[in-house]
């Protein structure tokens, strides 16, 4: 077993640009990320479309280590919908 990193095992792709201190990400069965940033955000990417989404701002503390930290899908997301918040 080689220990060496082999690049082209691997590509990047840019899924969102200016995010405001993203804390934690959660990815739904049907391929769509969703993730918090620590001032209130919660978006969604959806890779049918492309397209990044504001869900909701939540009004939070963000000073020191608060704000809003984590984020986790219920584990029938994809028939309730339902996301769990850490703030």
């Amino acid at each position: 077993v080689s220990n060496s990193f082999d690049s082209t095992r691997f590509s990047v792709e840019v899924l969102a640009q200016d995010m405001n201190e993203p804390m934690e990400l959660a990815v739904a069965s049907d391929g769509r990320v969703f993730w918090v940033e620590r001032h209130g955000e919660l978006k969604r990417y959806d890779p049918r479309t492309r397209q990044t989404k504001l869900i909701t701002k939540l009004k939070v503390r963000y000073r020191a280590e608060d704000g809003l930290m984590g984020i986790t899908l219920d584990p029938n997301f994809s028939q309730n919908g339902w996301i769990y918040l850490y703030y």
